[in-house]
């Protein structure tokens, strides 16, 4: 069975821009597989996935997006799933919960949480940036799905206080709601020009692929076992 790619663009001007200076570390956050809460699923699992342009595929064609390479990677290893790429290049943490509500109406297992950058680069107030994230995966949970949050950076020239503030949210989010921790997005991927597009912020092909390997691997962790189709 394949999975369908619902992708959306921005009419909008480009306003994301991610400047990754620190290479990551493995997620020190540890959350035990959460597998066994839909493993009695009979139909396919459905993923949604809620970010910005880097998850849109901002730049790319639609099948060279992470979201659409980590599909065909997993169904090589016999997974049967079916994806909603719900992202919007330029968006904020502000719209997530009424555009989660939307996808929630779907019963999706799995809702990835990847917005906040754009939040970021404006100087967003971390509390507000904070209360945003948490009220969607706490809306994502009352509906039974299992969140998958997204760690983020933001660039050093907002000042110290603010960049180390707000790249904390995000594990500290995943460790007070128990839930998996994709800790970065752009590993190997952030200030390389090879791996970017022209802009030198968003991922070329290249970037998007590696992204997609790093993404199947986090994903791998919180989904059962593939069963014969």
């Amino acid at each position: 069975m394949t999975m369908t790619i619902a992708r959306f663009k921005s009419t909008g001007c480009l306003l994301v821009w991610v400047f990754f200076l620190l290479s990551a570390n493995k997620d020190s956050t540890k959350t035990a597989p959460l597998a066994s809460k839909i493993a009695s699923k009979k139909e396919p699992l459905t993923v949604v996935l809620l970010g910005d342009s880097l998850t849109a595929g901002y730049g790319v064609s639609a099948s060279q997006a992470y979201p659409a390479v980590a599909e065909q990677m997993l169904k090589e290893k016999g997974y049967h799933l079916k994806w909603i790429n719900g992202s919007i290049s330029g968006s904020t943490s502000a719209s997530g919960l009424s555009r989660l509500k939307w996808q929630l109406k779907g019963k999706p297992s799995y809702v990835l949480l990847a917005l906040g950058s754009n939040d970021g680069l404006r100087g967003f107030p971390l509390s507000t940036v904070e209360k945003n994230i948490e009220d969607m995966i706490k809306e994502t949970k009352k509906h039974g799905a299992v969140p998958l949050l997204v760690g983020l950076q933001v660039p050093p020239n907002l000042g110290p206080k603010y960049t180390q503030g707000f790249q904390k949210i995000f594990p500290q989010l995943a460790l007070k709601h128990k839930i998996p921790l994709w800790d970065f997005i752009l590993k190997d991927v952030g200030g390389e020009s090879s791996k970017n597009l022209p802009d030198g912020i968003h991922p070329n092909a290249k970037g998007h692929r590696i992204i997609a390997q790093y993404f199947v691997t986090f994903l791998m962790n919180h989904l059962p076992s593939p069963q014969p189709s």
